[in-house]
Formats: structure tokens, C-alpha cells, sequence
């Protein structure tokens, strides 16, 4: 999704010394939109909303806020929406221009691989997991699942609770001179 004051970029998980947490979902703003305090079964939330200026418009206190649902939203017709906005992938099928389509997968145990029946180049599988907390995202082009010159599947993977610190992919060696997004602020 497209960075917004009201959709969450960065979600951090904080374990306390009394074994509750603090879990923290925020725009790419760096400012919050949900706080949560879980401690056993009981769960405390703080949500806020903003104007398209960035400015809190809503705060909702825990009396306010029953629970909430991190699970991965699996929203074929939102997905196919945001796909329609971006540039045709160049693939041709009897004379006609192919655009991409988004199939969603659930439940399942892992990346989709190998191309379903009836599927067209610019496919894109969205597998997720029983749970929803796990999904895998691969793309169908000319012959089969799109490939990296390593010869390895080109595969976008994301856990629930394992996202990277902001500014800073886990897969990206530190190395001297690094520079993240928030150093940029400062």
C-alpha cells in the first residue's frame, strides 16, 4: 500500500520486564496509529486518525477500542484495485494486452511456485498462511513463476511480527556509512 498518515508502515514489539507487551503499529510519518499494552488476556488500545496535513483528528482511548485484527487482510478486490494503477507488464495473450491480476491463495503452506491452470503471465499469487500472520507473493511470467538470475524464484516473503526496524531491511548487510530512514531526520 501507498504511504498515508492512516495506514501502517512500521510495527514495533517490545517485551516488558513483567512479560506484557507493547506493540506499536505507525504511519510512515513515524507517528503512531495504534498502541497496544497486552498483558495475559487483557488488552489495552490507543488509536488515532489524521487529515491528509498529518494532523490527529481522532484519538480513541482503550474504553473506546473492544480489540483489534494484525492479521494480514486478504482483500482481493482492494488488491486488484491498487494493481489497476500501476503500468501494464508488457504481455500480450492472442493480440491482447494483458493486465495484472492478483489470485489469492488461503490457506496455504508456502510461496505458490509453479503456475495454476488457466493463469496468464502477470499473475500474481498471494499465498498466506491458515493463521494469516505469514504471506508469500510470487508472479507468473512468460514461462512459469519469474525468476532471479540466480535462477532462484523472485519471492516477497512477510511474517507477522518480524518486520524490519524503520529505514532498515533485514536482508540489507550492515555495512560503515549506513544511513536509515531515520537518520535522515534527524
Amino acid at each position: 500500500f501507498a504511504d498515508g498518515y492512516n495506514s501502517w508502515k512500521f510495527k514495533t514489539v517490545m517485551t516488558q520486564p513483567d512479560d506484557s507487551l507493547r506493540i506499536s503499529y505507525c504511519n510512515y510519518a513515524g507517528q503512531p496509529m495504534l498502541n497496544v499494552h497486552k498483558d495475559g488476556d487483557d488488552i489495552w488500545c490507543n488509536f488515532w486518525k489524521y487529515n491528509s496535513s498529518g494532523q490527529a483528528i481522532l484519538h480513541a482511548n482503550p474504553s473506546a477500542i473492544s480489540g483489534y485484527d494484525d492479521q494480514y487482510a486478504l482483500d482481493a478486490p482492494a488488491l486488484e484495485a491498487a494493481l489497476s494503477k500501476l503500468p501494464l507488464p508488457g504481455y500480450r495473450r492472442l493480440g491482447r494486452v494483458l493486465r495484472l491480476r492478483i489470485r489469492v491463495l488461503s490457506p496455504a503452506g508456502g510461496a505458490q511456485l509453479a503456475p495454476l491452470a488457466g493463469d496468464l503471465p502477470g499473475t500474481l499469487y498471494l499465498a498466506a498462511s491458515a493463521d494469516r500472520k505469514s504471506v508469500w507473493l510470487t508472479a507468473l511470467a512468460l514461462r512459469g513463476v519469474l525468476l532471479l538470475a540466480s535462477g532462484t524464484p523472485a519471492l516477497i516473503e512477510a511474517h507477522a511480527g518480524t518486520h524490519s526496524l524503520p529505514g532498515r531491511d533485514p536482508h540489507v548487510p550492515a555495512y560503515p556509512g549506513m544511513r536509515s530512514i531515520t537518520d535522515q531526520r534527524k
